[in-house]
């Protein structure tokens, strides 16, 4: 196996290790509520909507972000110094915004800084 292959292969395997630590604990919240109550006296108020009954999504969510261009060169520089750290042909700009957002989720250090700027830009730039 050539480094290059044996690299992405170690970047699938994280990407997968990742996509599993988000999607776990949703899974034991819909475990959880799935159980009957342990007491039958108890008993649970039907969701007004059948919608809101089905099962969660499990499909990924397409998202779209308008950047400035500043922005969006700045994105694509860390994907090219990441493709060139890992030994890659590219890394994606969605993959580097998937682990950003789960190192914010659970980074607390990191998670501040981002709460920092939210505060200072108040929130949306967008609006």
């Amino acid at each position: 196996m050539s480094a290059a292959s044996k690299r992405s292969a170690e970047l699938a395997a994280r990407m997968k290790a990742v996509t599993a630590a988000t999607t776990a604990p949703a899974a034991a919240v819909d475990q959880a509520a799935a159980r009957p109550p342990a007491d039958p006296q108890i008993r649970r108020s039907a969701p007004a909507d059948h919608a809101a009954a089905a099962a969660p999504r499990t499909r990924p969510v397409r998202m779209t972000v308008e950047m400035a261009p500043v922005e969006h060169r700045r994105l694509r520089r860390l994907c090219q110094r990441y493709a060139e750290d890992l030994d890659l042909p590219d890394v994606a700009s969605a993959e580097v915004v998937r682990v950003l957002v789960e190192l914010a989720a659970t980074d607390d250090d990191l998670a501040a800084r981002v709460g920092h700027v939210l505060r200072r830009t108040g929130g949306n730039r967008r609006r």
